[in-house]
């Protein structure tokens, strides 16, 4: 079993993690992914990502359409992913995508 506070200290190194990548990937310092930053650095890790993938991507973190994605929604989907580096958050976040458009 997991205690809280074992739990909470996850969480905050989590958090530290997801940080740095969410800062790697927004490139123009806004405080928001957009459309174009996230697909820059998918390709930057030699993967390929379609204008359908990428939308789905997209709206998947932003629902309202704000024209970008802001650290507390990229960290709400991804907290919990078992490895934290910018290929696993990119694989994670089109399976969230795909999973969404299907449901």
């Amino acid at each position: 079993k997991l205690s809280s506070a074992e739990f909470s200290a996850f969480c905050e190194v989590r958090i530290r993690h997801l940080r740095e990548v969410y800062d790697g990937l927004d490139s123009d310092k806004n405080g928001a992914l957009s459309s174009l930053e996230v697909k820059h650095a998918v390709e930057s890790l030699g993967m390929k990502v379609s204008s359908e993938e990428l939308q789905h991507m997209m709206s998947s973190l932003d629902p309202e359409g704000k024209g970008g994605v802001d650290f507390e929604a990229f960290c709400d989907r991804l907290l919990l992913l078992p490895v934290v580096n910018p290929r696993a958050v990119f694989e994670t976040w089109n399976q969230i995508a795909i999973d969404d458009a299907q449901s």
